[in-house]
């Protein structure tokens, strides 16, 4: 029986624990993922083209792994010569940050 107890009382010390490393990893992956779809808007509204593989290798390490990019562009029928620009990076194909622009002359 105080086996038993004594399981208890660690689990609930050390569930905390566990969850603040999700947390903490989540919030991470959130962060690199705005990070480069906010560098993929901004090499896309500079350069007006986005070479992807010169794009990725400026990326790597634990953080950046398993992170894509994704862009998608639409010309805007009400105010012609616009282009709605929107980037979405995400974490194992789950969206984790999108950004809309509109660009054009």
């Amino acid at each position: 029986m105080a086996m038993v107890l004594l399981a208890a009382a660690a689990a609930g010390v050390l569930l905390p624990f566990s969850s603040a490393a999700a947390a903490q990893a989540e919030a991470q992956r959130r962060v690199a993922a705005a990070r480069i779809a906010a560098d993929a808007m901004e090499t896309l509204i500079a350069d007006g083209t986005l070479v992807w593989d010169d794009f990725y290798a400026h990326y790597s390490g634990a953080a950046y792994a398993d992170l894509t990019c994704e862009v998608q562009t639409q010309a805007d029928a009400v105010l012609p010569g616009l282009t709605l620009v929107t980037v979405t990076a995400k974490y194992k194909n789950v969206p984790m940050a999108t950004l809309k622009t509109l660009t054009g002359s």
